[in-house]
C-alpha cells in the first residue's frame, strides 16, 4: 500500500523491508534520504526503529515518517520524544503522502 501511495505520488526510488531490522541493516549499508515506516512490525517495530536510528552517529539526522492504522497517545509521545519528523495515519492517498513527504524534506524539484 506504502510502495503504491509512494509511486502514484511521483517516488519511484523506494527500497522496501519487512521489519525494522532489515531496514536498520539497509540503511547502514547504503544512502537513503527518508524512513518511512509502518509502526506495527515484528521483531523490530517502528518505534524501535526510530530509537536505533537516532542512538546511531550516522543515522540521527534521517527524516523519519511514521505511519500506522491507529496512533494511540502514548505511541505519539514515545514517537515525539524520540525525533519522529511526521507520523501518517493509514489508509492514505498519494496526496498525504505527497504533503507529508514535502513538510519533511521539502518541495520537490
Amino acid at each position: 500500500m506504502a510502495r503504491r501511495a509512494l509511486q502514484e505520488a511521483g517516488f519511484d526510488d523506494v527500497i522496501e523491508a519487512t521489519n525494522g531490522e532489515e531496514a536498520l541493516a539497509s540503511l547502514r549499508e547504503g544512502h537513503f534520504d527518508l524512513v518511512i515506516s509502518d509502526l506495527n512490525m515484528d521483531p523490530v517495530d517502528g518505534l524501535a526503529l526510530l530509537t536505533a536510528i537516532r542512538a546511531d552517529s550516522a543515522l540521527m539526522a534521517m527524516p523519519f515518517i511514521l505511519m500506522t492504522g491507529k496512533l494511540e497517545d502514548e505511541d505519539a509521545k514515545l514517537a515525539e520524544d524520540q525525533g519522529v519528523n511526521e507520523t501518517m495515519l493509514k489508509p492514505f492517498d498519494p496526496e498525504t503522502v505527497r504533503e507529508k513527504i514535502e513538510r519533511v524534506l521539502g518541495p520537490a524539484a
